[in-house]
């Protein structure tokens, strides 16, 4: 069985919905966080950004506004390590048809 959250560093970036998808959204980062490009690999833990959670919250507008999906700040994302496993849960988040609010409004 598969964990959706890599173990070891990756060293490659998860497989993306769209071409040009990762280079958006990692785009998204480096000008929100203001981190160098060289540093966004898929290997770089969260921790070793150093990503304020103002910016976090920034960098989750601009990716919803830029795919025009919803993205909840959820436990899912908060316990994400590594890069590459926060870009693979948006992204799954992002394909999701059950990413947007729950109204509270039942199937007919």
């Amino acid at each position: 069985m598969n964990d959706h959250l890599s173990a070891t560093p990756p060293t490659q970036w998860p497989p993306m919905p769209q071409e040009g998808m990762i280079e958006r959204i990692l785009d998204i980062v480096e000008k929100e966080a203001n981190i160098d490009r060289a540093l966004l690999v898929p290997g770089a833990t969260m921790e070793s950004l150093q990503i304020p959670s103002f910016d976090m919250v920034m960098i989750l507008i601009e990716i919803e506004e830029a795919f025009n999906a919803y993205l909840p700040m959820g436990e899912e994302l908060a316990d994400t390590v590594y890069l590459h496993d926060l870009i693979q849960v948006l992204t799954a988040k992002m394909q999701s048809k059950d990413s947007a609010p729950d109204t509270g409004a039942s199937q007919a």
